[in-house]
């Protein structure tokens, strides 16, 4: 405003090159009307603004890469995140919800919400639509967090109908086996995800459907390494010569595990060989009513099921020196532990 409009035309960007544009804007004189500036009474510059928050749309939860396909990897765009921590605060002072509903982890150990002991995710990513992270707001229906409240908003369906399928799979095979030219056989492992969603109208401008279901088969190694068959092979992994060998006795694990069946009348099961299964199976199913243009209803059913196997506690069997909890064994001059896998669902 106040001087004429220069455009210029033709002009190609060669690349590595600089274009260098000189223009002298001539005057063009313009009467203006009144300018008149408003203040708000209350002070509320923006009644949009209600306290530092982070919305995470549709598109980018489609759009973003995922690892562990969870809230996890989206709520990392809040700049006041690391991991599950907001604002410096432990993780247990977050607030999750789900459509508005407290959807935290009543048992209140180290995951946030339901299935995290068993490493599963109560809701799957492709039934969310948005998630918003809130640390400081201004909306006093928010509440019962000093950490942050985070809402993820389920999808719902539309007029059209939609759809998606999805599957992940991977193994030993798609692992590599050297390592720095040493050759390394990989432990039986399988992971396996296929899931499902569609959404659509019932009755059209009026109900919709919207379901989604996902299953996680996942088979993890229980050891990766195998016991000394002879005192040879034990003092070769004990000077670093054998890989995936440990320096405890095939023969002793043995006594140990006949000594707890005779005895004790406990089997410890197998110390070599065996796996940790995992799975989790969910399902979320939505109904939305437009009953009048005021008026809306929604209901919404989620189900998860999940189970993990779990090995030996750490403590019991990393720190030297005999101890509650480990089962000590004298091998070459020194105290070597001995210990099975512990199974836990």
């Amino acid at each position: 405003m106040g001087a004429q409009t220069y455009t210029a035309t033709g002009i190609q960007l060669v690349l590595g090159k600089t274009y260098e544009s000189r223009v002298t804007l001539t005057d063009n004189a313009q009467a203006l009307d009144e300018v008149v500036v408003r203040g708000n009474r209350d002070g509320q510059i923006n009644k949009d603004r209600t306290g530092a928050a982070t919305n995470i749309s549709s598109t980018a939860i489609r759009t973003l890469p995922t690892v562990s396909r969870s809230q996890k990897d989206f709520t990392r765009l809040t700049p006041q995140s690391s991991g599950l921590s907001f604002g410096g605060r432990n993780t247990l002072y977050n607030n999750f919800s789900l459509d508005g509903s407290i959807f935290n982890n009543s048992f209140g150990l180290d995951s946030p919400t339901p299935g995290g002991q068993t490493n599963s995710q109560p809701v799957s990513p492709d039934a969310i639509e948005q998630i918003q992270v809130s640390l400081a707001p201004y909306d006093v229906r928010q509440g019962g967090f000093t950490g942050a409240g985070i809402n993820a908003v389920t999808k719902s369906g539309t007029n059209e109908i939609k759809g998606t399928a999805y599957t992940y799979f991977r193994n030993e095979n798609l692992i590599g086996k050297k390592v720095e030219g040493a050759t390394i056989e990989n432990p039986s492992l399988q992971f396996n995800q296929t899931g499902f969603a569609l959404g659509g109208p019932l009755v059209k401008n009026k109900l919709f459907f919207f379901t989604n279901a996902e299953l996680t088969r996942q088979t993890d190694p229980g050891q990766t390494f195998r016991p000394a068959t002879s005192a040879a092979e034990a003092t070769a992994a004990v000077n670093g010569q054998l890989n995936g060998v440990s320096r405890v006795l095939q023969s002793d694990l043995d006594l140990i595990s006949s000594r707890l069946k005779s005895v004790y009348g406990y089997d410890p099961g197998a110390y070599q060989g065996f796996n940790y299964r995992t799975y989790s199976d969910k399902f979320l199913a939505k109904l939305d009513w437009n009953i009048n243009p005021q008026n809306t209803f929604s209901i919404r059913y989620s189900y998860l099921k999940s189970f993990r196997e779990l090995g030996p506690n750490a403590n019991a069997i990393e720190r030297p020196g005999r101890q509650r909890g480990r089962i000590p064994h004298q091998a070459g001059g020194g105290d070597r532990v001995a210990a099975g896998p512990v199974r836990a669902g």
